[in-house]
């Protein structure tokens, strides 16, 4: 993939920011966007919440609770997929979403959910298990699978 510009690659626009810029990254521009830097060739992304299927919001639809959501399709949550022992599986998931977040024009789609605190206080029964090896085996092909398909995920 060739990368236009004079920073070219993500990277080097990376290496290119100033700590403010890195900074002001984190503010977003607007709700679901992130803020771009044209001096540096850095882009705005808009942002879908995932991890069980793009959740893109857009004004022109409408849900009967009064939000706005492009119609996607529904996945089964990171629990209940892991619960399948298929790595195999957790990657087509992810690949599909991929797939659907670049056809919705995409560029940063949030998740898997990996609960990373590891409390018993956080029982979230809708992630990856909690464990480190658990969550390495199935967040992986999940990530690897959609970041060939999406710009990037989170």
């Amino acid at each position: 993939m060739k990368y236009p510009g004079k920073y070219g690659t993500p990277w080097r626009q990376l290496r290119a920011l100033t700590l403010e810029e890195k900074a002001s990254l984190l503010s977003g521009h607007g709700f679901w966007r992130t803020k771009a830097i044209p001096e540096k060739g850095v882009k705005s992304l808009f942002m879908a919440d995932g991890p069980h299927g793009v959740r893109k919001e857009d004004k022109l639809h409408t849900r009967r609770n009064g939000g706005a959501s492009v119609p996607a399709t529904c996945f089964p949550c990171e629990g209940t997929l892991a619960c399948s022992f298929s790595p195999y599986l957790v990657q087509c998931v992810g690949r599909a979403m991929g797939e659907e977040a670049a056809a919705q024009g995409v560029g940063l789609l949030l998740g898997p959910g990996l609960n990373m605190k590891r409390s018993p206080l956080c029982a979230i029964l809708n992630t990856f298990p909690k464990t480190p090896p658990w969550r390495r085996r199935w967040g992986r092909p999940w990530c690897r699978a959609s970041r060939r398909r999406a710009w990037a995920r989170a």
